[in-house]
């Protein structure tokens, strides 16, 4: 379920385009616009891996322990 919240967050994190549509500020001179969908590729990035690190987790955590002698 979790890893299903950061995976919505990371779809629609740039839709709202007319809020970072904008010229200034700038960084390096570069729009906010650029910065800003950089950031949502980064920060995409770091969320996909915690998304699958937490399915993992919960995978292993369902999985039934194994009988030992």
């Amino acid at each position: 379920m979790a890893g299903r919240l950061c995976l919505a967050a990371v779809f629609f994190g740039p839709l709202p385009a007319p809020l970072y549509m904008r010229t200034e500020p700038r960084l390096l001179g570069r729009p906010l616009f650029y910065w800003y969908q950089f950031a949502c590729v980064l920060l995409g990035a770091a969320v996909l891996l915690g998304a699958f690190a937490l399915r993992r987790l919960g995978r292993r955590r369902a999985r039934p322990t194994e009988a030992r002698d």
